[in-house]
């Protein structure tokens, strides 16, 4: 788990390839506890990894498992500790890359 921040509560990340239509995009979920957060979805990788270096610089974006297929998959999962300012950011993100 990445270090603590105030206010922080801890996070399950899951980042998925989704194949929607005709089109491929990387979805960001949170979940917490049992409340799922609204996924943020990006229309390539480059644009999720510039998101979650400027919103989570500590993300291990080497894990992210990236490989060709034609079904959707999950590319990471992993617990953090994310506070209410990075959740909000992570869900503008991807409202702004729709």
């Amino acid at each position: 788990m990445n270090q603590l921040v105030s206010d922080s509560r801890p996070c399950r990340v899951i980042v998925q390839h989704v194949k929607e239509g005709e089109r491929w995009l990387y979805r960001l979920v949170t979940y917490e506890d049992r409340k799922v957060h609204r996924p943020a979805d990006f229309s390539s990788l480059e644009e999720l990894i510039r998101v979650l270096d400027s919103i989570l610089p500590e993300f291990p974006v080497n894990l992210l498992q990236i490989r060709e297929q034609e079904s959707t998959y999950i590319a990471y999962t992993g617990e953090w500790s994310l506070n209410g300012a990075q959740l909000a950011q992570l869900e503008l993100a991807g409202e702004s890359h729709r």
